[in-house]
């Protein structure tokens, strides 16, 4: 962080008064998901979400780490945490507005993502598109709730475990159980699972992979068909194709035994209901604890939900690039504003979405946005010290050995062997279909019911 600091301070004098920390790497980004998600965390949807006349006016995006404001956030944390405190039912309010979104991406996706917007006029277009984005950022104004290694829901839950005098050695694994997911599957979990069904039949059937019959083969297409947002992220879509699926089927193929994850959840939901049972908790506790549980579920899918959401307005994004004459990668380089301006007549400098396609930074500082190519603007992160240890939060108990293989890149968890250690930066949902045989995870970043 010094170094970045040393970097920025000329051009950024009132950067040193504000105290950063990292909140993990974001691979695979585009400038206009920065923007989004600064219009997001904005008073305008930070209030429609909370009730809270405030807002985040400093974020670092610097290559592909982020780093966030430790007082602003705190300052943050703590009306909410207040506010929940006076009044459980508040975050359980909260939920529901969370969840009433989902609901509405997920539908305004499935209705937008076959349209056809060939030929239609700039109002028109633009019209949709300030449409899109309106329902795309109240979802995404969710995620500043569970920032910071979901600060907030540990909070609340370490608040009420304290209140009943538990031992602080005992609140990490007592939290850990009462962490639970609700019993609802995410998106993903839906199709490596339905996946995972027409490998049992293919199975059952002895049939081979390359003489499928057409019943099986329909099937996989219409498999494709549905999830076929599945491998896009934030804008860089990505389209699903059979050969792909069939090489996933064929690894399905390989495993001894059907996935446990209903029966682990049956066992969690289990240890959470003797837990409730035995700490004797109160009607306001135990809605706080469920509030807790479906908004740390619905973190997960409103991830997902952002990726199908990216895939679905990809025809609308694809015409307004032709009109600016753009490629798509350099549309998804602009800002909201530069895309706003070419609706009324003003075009960004193509060289400069060329340049901000190898790599940028996003200073968002005092309210105030600058992006700059990381060719105009070269930072290196510091190098991280050596250390014999690793110590951090247990997302599952249990202990397991086994070689760890470090994957810096997406196209290396194609290399991940049976009984291995994955440590990686962070799991995202598009790497979870990789991760079947691995014995183990270690991430630098994501909460307890993160993907990982």
């Amino acid at each position: 962080m010094v170094e970045i600091i040393k970097k920025l301070k000329n051009k950024f004098p009132t950067i040193i008064k504000h105290q950063w920390v990292s909140i993990g790497k974001r691979g695979e980004n585009s400038v206009l998901n920065r923007d989004i998600y600064i219009l997001a965390y904005g008073k305008k949807y930070i209030k429609r979400m909370t009730g809270l006349d405030q807002g985040c006016n400093n974020l670092l995006f610097i290559n592909s780490e982020v780093f966030i404001d430790v007082d602003e956030f705190k300052k943050f944390s703590d009306e909410i945490i207040g506010r929940t405190i006076k009044n459980p039912i508040y975050f359980s309010k909260l939920s529901l507005k969370l969840i009433n979104s989902c609901n509405k991406i997920k539908k305004y996706s499935e209705q937008i993502k076959n349209k056809k917007f060939r030929g239609l006029k700039k109002e028109s277009l633009k019209e949709i598109f300030s449409d899109s984005i309106e329902k795309l950022a109240e979802l995404v104004s969710f995620s500043y709730l569970l920032q910071n290694q979901e600060e907030i829901p540990r909070r609340i839950i370490d608040f009420i475990l304290k209140k009943r005098k538990i031992m602080k050695r005992e609140i990490g694994l007592i939290r850990e159980k009462l962490l639970t997911p609700i019993k609802k599957k995410t998106l993903f979990q839906e199709e490596s699972q339905n996946l995972f069904k027409i490998a049992e039949k293919i199975k059952q059937s002895g049939h081979s992979l390359k003489k499928l019959p057409k019943e099986i083969k329909n099937e996989i297409l219409s498999h494709i068909k549905k999830y076929d947002w599945i491998n896009s992220k934030y804008f860089n879509v990505q389209e699903v194709i059979y050969t792909e699926t069939i090489e996933r089927i064929a690894d399905f193929l390989k495993l001894k035994q059907r996935e446990r994850g209903e029966e682990i959840a049956e066992d969690r939901e289990k240890e959470f209901s003797q837990i409730v049972k035995r700490l004797k908790l109160t009607k306001n506790d135990l809605l706080l604890f469920n509030s807790v549980r479906e908004q740390l579920y619905y973190k997960t899918l409103r991830k997902e939900l952002i990726f199908l959401f990216s895939y679905a307005v990809r025809s609308l994004f694809l015409e307004i690039a032709k009109k600016e004459k753009l490629t798509y990668p350099e549309f998804i380089s602009q800002t909201l504003d530069e895309i706003n301006n070419f609706f009324n007549r003003n075009i960004v400098k193509k060289q400069e979405l060329v340049k901000r396609i190898k790599g940028f930074h996003y200073i968002f500082l005092e309210g105030k946005k600058i992006v700059i190519p990381v060719e105009d603007l070269k930072i290196t992160t510091a190098q991280r010290p050596k250390i014999s240890i690793l110590k951090g939060t247990i997302g599952n108990r249990g202990r397991v050995q086994g070689v760890a293989r470090v994957i810096k890149t997406k196209e290396e968890l194609k290399e991940i062997k049976k009984g291995e250690i994955l440590v990686i930066d962070t799991v995202s949902p598009d790497h979870v279909k990789y991760l079947h045989e691995v014995s183990g995870i270690v991430t630098n970043a994501g909460g307890i019911l993160s993907h990982a």
